[in-house]
């Protein structure tokens, strides 16, 4: 079980990236070619529902939803700290929640 979740979050946190994204721009331009000299309505709908939406939408959601995370930890560090500063007790632990 430790590897699978070792193996999940390396491949989520590869994918997750700009420089994935980058990746599949390149491979989704190399393929474009091919679909204009075709000339068939049914090739460019596969060609933009599957490589253009999937390939490309799939790391910039990744993507966002780490930088949400990202922000989400912050915030919540922000108000624990406000919350030390006024001298108001938490009920309950975020960091133990958020790591």
């Amino acid at each position: 079980m430790r590897f699978n979740k070792w193996l999940g979050t390396k491949l989520a946190n590869a994918v997750g990236t700009m420089t994935f994204f980058y990746f599949c721009l390149i491979l989704d331009i190399i393929m474009l070619p091919p679909v204009i000299k075709q000339r068939s309505i049914t090739l460019w709908v596969t060609y933009l529902a599957q490589t253009v939406i999937q390939l490309l939408a799939l790391p910039l959601l990744a993507y966002q939803a780490r930088i949400s995370q990202d922000n989400h930890k912050d915030t919540l560090d922000h108000i624990k700290h406000i919350k030390k500063h006024l001298g108001i007790k938490d009920n309950y632990d975020t960091s133990k929640r958020y790591k």
